[in-house]
């Protein structure tokens, strides 16, 4: 309570006497209504030096639900009694009366009840700022996840200390960059004509390349895991060589490109890089993804992608869309390579074209409109399903007031709700990341 009772310095100290409306085992505090159901405890703090014939009022907090009925009750009362009693009544209190520093209650009170109202948790709407003229598919899925993490992060651009930590063994996503290095490498050779070639050559000069650049950890376990990519990767070369007869007329046209797509309405300006196009006998493009996960883990729901919370398949798809010679159908499937090997197609399309396009519309103008409210997991749902963990990983998560690991009132994440529940700018959210109950 010390804390917050520093932060109404200049309330004035002056002796107090007891009166009815004191609350608390050691008759501590003075409420000050606030309406039929609601009041504001006043701590009367002591001095450092224990003494208690002098001490200061302080507002603390507001709650619910506090009776008020014994300052109606027969029997003298105090000064003050008379002026709070008055004051619930609905009276206007003259001045310091009694020697409440009411101006000071109706600045802290008008301030919690702004803050009940939710202002103040995000910015917003209505903030000017500038979004980015090109959308790439990760900023796209994080202002879908979480705009005020999308609004720190790339528009403010904040850049949050790293903690620093040992490396005692190549991380997942490392290890998916050196396969994605090996399947470039190969990938260029096969696009030049020259096939599937030697997966421990490419692997050799993409772990070398890698150990210059990169701290490794554990000389041995470095090797280990490198092995272990050397051999997921070989695993789908072969997987390929065997396909070869089975798809005449099918070539690899495109390895690890960079595209960027003027905007199209309704599809705004676009940019990214893919990981591989192939195209067929009759014009087809197909688009393909490489994920160093396990199969077995899955990938985007296609309702994810329907509701704006998925941008990679449909961006891509998009783009495979724009080629020249421009392509008799697209498609896009995913490679899922570690630790066994498997395909999933992502859906057509012509399928998802029109759903994605309206999600992704609500998204931008969320940020055009200025908006950027936090979307902690364990309170919003990715389109009716429970949302992955991202907050436990958030870098900006000590500036959240509604994360998870943010230990303080529950205030704050009812009212944040209830704004998006009523505001018309926030509606994409309601629409697509309802709150979970």
């Amino acid at each position: 309570m010390a804390d917050r009772a520093d932060g109404l310095a200049g309330i004035e100290e002056r002796p107090h006497e007891p009166d009815r409306a004191l609350v608390g085992p050691q008759v501590v505090g003075v409420r000050y209504p606030t309406g039929k159901h609601q009041a504001v405890i006043a701590r009367r703090i002591r001095r450092a030096d224990g003494g208690v014939d002098r001490e200061r009022v302080a507002l603390v907090e507001v709650v619910e639900g506090l009776n008020l009925a014994a300052l109606g009750g027969e029997g003298p009362r105090s000064v003050r009694e008379t002026a709070l009693y008055a004051w619930r009544a609905g009276g206007e209190p003259e001045g310091a009366a009694a020697g409440v520093p009411w101006g000071k209650v109706r600045g802290i009170l008008e301030a919690w009840a702004a803050r009940s109202a939710g202002e103040g948790i995000f910015p917003g709407p209505g903030l000017r700022v500038r979004i980015p003229d090109r959308h790439s598919p990760s900023a796209l899925e994080e202002l879908a996840r979480c705009p005020y993490r999308y609004f720190l992060g790339r528009v403010v651009r904040l850049d949050p200390p790293e903690e620093p930590e040992e490396a005692l063994a190549l991380s997942p996503a490392e290890m998916g960059e050196i396969a994605h290095d090996i399947l470039r490498r190969l990938g260029r050779d096969v696009a030049e004509g020259k096939g599937w070639g030697d997966t421990s050559a490419a692997a050799r000069r993409t772990v070398d390349r890698f150990a210059r650049e990169n701290p490794t950890g554990l000389p041995g376990l470095f090797r280990i895991r490198c092995r272990g990519v050397e051999r997921d990767v070989a695993r789908l070369a072969a997987w390929e060589r065997r396909r070869e007869a089975e798809r005449p007329g099918w070539r690899i046209d495109r390895v690890e490109e960079a595209f960027s797509l003027p905007a199209a309405p309704p599809l705004p300006a676009l940019r990214g890089r893919i990981d591989r196009i192939d195209r067929g006998p009759a014009g087809e493009a197909r688009v393909i993804d490489y994920k160093y996960r396990d199969p077995a883990r899955g990938e985007i729901p296609p309702d994810w992608i329907r509701h704006g919370l998925s941008h990679q398949v449909p961006v891509y798809l998009a783009f495979a869309a724009s080629l020249s010679p421009a392509p008799s159908a697209v498609s896009a499937a995913l490679y899922f390579l570690r630790n066994d090997f498997g395909v999933e197609e992502a859906p057509a399309w012509d399928e998802i074209r029109g759903e994605w396009a309206a999600a992704l519309a609500g998204w931008l103008s969320l940020a055009e409109a200025g908006a950027f409210p936090p979307l902690p997991h364990h309170r919003f749902s990715s389109a009716g399903r429970a949302s992955p963990r991202y907050c436990d990983a958030c870098p900006f998560r000590d500036h959240c007031r509604v994360s998870p690991a943010y230990d303080g009132s529950e205030i704050d994440p009812g009212a944040l709700a209830a704004r998006i529940a009523r505001e018309p700018a926030l509606r994409p959210v309601a629409d697509h990341r309802p709150g979970r109950e």
